[in-house]
């Protein structure tokens, strides 16, 4: 399937600044005291890399998984468009919602999908949320 890898492609250039900048924001002074302390690398990474960069990764996966969700263009012209190798039973549910909206014509049916993507991001929004306020 093609969907998933191009939407690799698309999020990947992001994720990769954004952990470029969280690594450089990572003050050089803890990895030099936790080698003079005799920790390995594993534990660098478990201790000091990985509580460092968890305030910045965090919204940049959460800000992917909205633009995972809104992504219907690509899924539609890959995959629904008239002469698509893979034909038309590949569904994520944006496209699902919007065959029941406009090609069935069953525009509450699309709606109530509508709604549980809403309710679903919304959820995503509030654990992370909830999340951010327990670490603090």
């Amino acid at each position: 399937m093609l969907a998933p890898s191009v939407n690799l492609w698309l999020a990947l250039p992001f994720m990769i600044m954004i952990m470029d900048g969280a690594m450089q924001s990572i003050d050089k002074s803890y990895f030099e005291s936790a080698l003079l302390d005799g920790a390995g690398w594993v534990q660098r990474t478990r201790y000091i890399t990985v509580p460092a960069i968890r305030p910045i990764i965090a919204p940049a996966v959460i800000i992917t998984i909205f633009t995972t969700f809104k992504q219907f263009d690509v899924i539609y012209l890959l995959t629904q468009q008239a002469g698509a190798k893979t034909g038309a039973h590949v569904h994520t549910i944006l496209t699902y919602a919007y065959e029941n909206a406009f090609i069935s014509n069953n525009y509450g049916y699309s709606s109530a999908i509508s709604i549980i993507i809403f309710v679903l991001l919304i959820a995503f929004s509030a654990r992370y949320r909830l999340q951010e306020e327990g670490s603090r």
